[in-house]
Protein backbone atom coordinates (compact mmCIF):
# COMPACT_ATOMS: atom_id res chain seq x y z
CA UNK A 1 0.00 0.00 0.00
CA UNK A 2 2.75 2.56 0.63
CA UNK A 3 4.52 1.30 -2.73
CA UNK A 4 0.91 2.75 -4.44
CA UNK A 5 1.10 5.88 -2.61
CA UNK A 6 4.86 6.63 -3.97
CA UNK A 7 4.27 5.46 -7.67
CA UNK A 8 1.37 7.88 -7.88
CA UNK A 9 3.38 11.07 -7.58
CA UNK A 10 5.77 9.58 -10.40
CA UNK A 11 5.17 12.53 -12.99
CA UNK A 12 6.05 11.21 -16.48
CA UNK A 13 8.27 13.38 -18.25
CA UNK A 14 6.71 12.33 -21.98
CA UNK A 15 3.45 13.68 -20.92
CA UNK A 16 4.51 17.02 -20.00
CA UNK A 17 6.17 17.63 -23.05
CA UNK A 18 3.50 16.50 -24.97
CA UNK A 19 0.95 18.59 -23.23
CA UNK A 20 3.57 21.13 -23.84
CA UNK A 21 3.64 20.92 -27.34
CA UNK A 22 0.21 20.42 -28.14
CA UNK A 23 -0.16 24.14 -26.31
CA UNK A 24 2.75 25.21 -29.14
CA UNK A 25 1.07 23.28 -31.68
CA UNK A 26 -2.31 24.99 -31.08
CA UNK A 27 -1.03 28.47 -31.09
CA UNK A 28 1.04 28.33 -34.39
CA UNK A 29 -2.03 26.89 -35.78
CA UNK A 30 -4.46 29.67 -35.20
CA UNK A 31 -1.27 32.33 -36.16
CA UNK A 32 -1.44 30.68 -39.48
CA UNK A 33 -5.02 30.63 -40.07
CA UNK A 34 -5.37 34.34 -38.99
CA UNK A 35 -2.54 35.54 -40.89
CA UNK A 36 -3.65 33.31 -43.95
CA UNK A 37 -7.31 34.67 -43.59
CA UNK A 38 -5.77 38.51 -43.14
CA UNK A 39 -3.78 37.93 -46.86
CA UNK A 40 -6.85 36.03 -48.58
CA UNK A 41 -8.95 39.85 -47.64
CA UNK A 42 -5.98 41.43 -48.44
CA UNK A 43 -6.27 39.48 -51.80
CA UNK A 44 -9.66 39.98 -52.42
CA UNK A 45 -9.59 43.63 -51.80
CA UNK A 46 -6.64 44.04 -54.49
CA UNK A 47 -8.57 41.81 -56.98
CA UNK A 48 -11.60 44.39 -56.44
CA UNK A 49 -9.64 47.31 -56.77
CA UNK A 50 -7.33 45.96 -59.53
CA UNK A 51 -10.63 44.62 -61.91
CA UNK A 52 -12.68 48.11 -61.48
CA UNK A 53 -9.92 49.71 -62.53
CA UNK A 54 -9.45 47.74 -66.05
CA UNK A 55 -13.28 47.69 -66.36
CA UNK A 56 -12.56 51.64 -66.16
CA UNK A 57 -15.71 51.50 -64.03
CA UNK A 58 -14.31 54.77 -61.72
CA UNK A 59 -13.98 58.38 -62.61
CA UNK A 60 -10.63 60.22 -62.79
CA UNK A 61 -11.73 62.15 -59.71
CA UNK A 62 -12.60 59.22 -58.11
CA UNK A 63 -9.13 57.84 -59.14
CA UNK A 64 -7.38 60.83 -57.91
CA UNK A 65 -9.19 60.23 -54.49
CA UNK A 66 -7.34 56.29 -54.50
CA UNK A 67 -4.00 58.05 -55.48
CA UNK A 68 -3.51 60.98 -53.07
CA UNK A 69 -5.59 58.35 -50.01
CA UNK A 70 -2.90 55.91 -50.77
CA UNK A 71 0.17 58.10 -51.22
CA UNK A 72 -0.49 59.96 -48.18
CA UNK A 73 -1.20 56.65 -46.08
CA UNK A 74 1.97 54.88 -47.13
CA UNK A 75 4.43 58.01 -48.51
CA UNK A 76 4.42 56.74 -52.35
CA UNK A 77 5.87 58.89 -54.50
CA UNK A 78 6.36 59.58 -58.26
CA UNK A 79 9.75 57.73 -58.52
CA UNK A 80 8.80 54.40 -57.21
CA UNK A 81 5.56 54.39 -59.68
CA UNK A 82 7.95 55.27 -62.49
CA UNK A 83 10.45 52.28 -61.09
CA UNK A 84 7.15 49.90 -60.90
CA UNK A 85 6.21 50.76 -64.39
CA UNK A 86 9.75 50.39 -66.12
CA UNK A 87 9.17 46.62 -65.29
CA UNK A 88 12.12 46.36 -62.53
CA UNK A 89 9.64 44.98 -60.16
CA UNK A 90 6.99 43.15 -61.60
CA UNK A 91 6.22 41.75 -65.26
CA UNK A 92 4.12 44.25 -67.99
CA UNK A 93 1.05 42.54 -68.20
CA UNK A 94 0.11 45.15 -71.05
CA UNK A 95 -1.57 43.35 -74.10
CA UNK A 96 -0.04 45.88 -76.54
CA UNK A 97 3.36 44.75 -75.67
CA UNK A 98 5.52 44.18 -78.51
CA UNK A 99 3.56 46.66 -80.75
CA UNK A 100 4.71 49.38 -82.24
CA UNK A 101 3.61 52.94 -80.66
CA UNK A 102 1.52 53.82 -83.50
CA UNK A 103 -0.47 50.73 -83.35
CA UNK A 104 -1.12 51.44 -79.23
CA UNK A 105 -5.02 52.62 -79.28
CA UNK A 106 -6.30 54.71 -76.12
CA UNK A 107 -9.07 52.69 -74.18
CA UNK A 108 -12.11 53.92 -74.73
CA UNK A 109 -13.52 55.90 -71.29
CA UNK A 110 -17.17 54.33 -70.53
CA UNK A 111 -19.60 56.30 -68.09
CA UNK A 112 -20.97 53.48 -65.92
CA UNK A 113 -24.00 54.42 -63.27
CA UNK A 114 -23.18 51.66 -60.87
CA UNK A 115 -19.33 53.06 -60.55
CA UNK A 116 -19.98 55.77 -57.84
CA UNK A 117 -21.71 53.56 -55.18
CA UNK A 118 -18.78 50.68 -55.94
CA UNK A 119 -15.79 53.39 -55.77
CA UNK A 120 -17.68 54.50 -52.21
CA UNK A 121 -17.48 50.87 -51.35
CA UNK A 122 -14.18 49.61 -52.38
CA UNK A 123 -12.78 52.76 -51.07
CA UNK A 124 -14.42 51.98 -47.37
CA UNK A 125 -12.99 48.44 -47.60
CA UNK A 126 -9.28 50.21 -48.80
CA UNK A 127 -9.55 52.30 -45.20
CA UNK A 128 -10.86 49.55 -43.20
CA UNK A 129 -7.36 47.35 -44.54
CA UNK A 130 -5.49 50.41 -44.06
CA UNK A 131 -6.35 50.47 -40.40
CA UNK A 132 -6.03 46.70 -39.91
CA UNK A 133 -2.62 46.66 -41.94
CA UNK A 134 -4.24 44.20 -44.31
CA UNK A 135 -2.40 45.97 -47.04
CA UNK A 136 1.40 46.80 -46.70
CA UNK A 137 3.55 48.93 -48.48
CA UNK A 138 4.36 47.15 -52.03
CA UNK A 139 0.87 45.91 -51.98
CA UNK A 140 -0.32 49.66 -52.25
CA UNK A 141 2.15 50.82 -54.46
CA UNK A 142 1.35 48.05 -56.94
CA UNK A 143 -2.34 49.63 -56.54
CA UNK A 144 -1.43 53.15 -56.80
CA UNK A 145 0.69 51.70 -60.28
CA UNK A 146 -2.10 50.07 -61.51
CA UNK A 147 -4.36 53.10 -60.82
CA UNK A 148 -1.59 55.42 -63.10
CA UNK A 149 -1.70 53.11 -65.85
CA UNK A 150 -5.78 53.20 -66.68
CA UNK A 151 -5.91 56.55 -65.09
CA UNK A 152 -2.96 58.54 -66.21
CA UNK A 153 -3.83 62.06 -64.63
CA UNK A 154 -3.96 60.66 -61.19
CA UNK A 155 -0.36 60.74 -61.23
CA UNK A 156 -0.40 64.49 -61.04
CA UNK A 157 -1.72 63.75 -57.22
CA UNK A 158 1.97 61.72 -56.73
CA UNK A 159 4.51 63.99 -54.29
CA UNK A 160 7.89 64.19 -56.62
Amino acid sequence: MGENKKSSKIIHLSDLVFERDKKKADVELRDYFVKKNRQIKAAQLMSAVKSSLKKEVFSCSEAKKLTVFLSSKFDIRAPAIQYAQAGYLSPSTSSTQGLPKSVKTAPLRKSVNRGNDLFHELFLRLQSAVEENLLDYNGARLLVRNIVVSYPTSRDSLRR
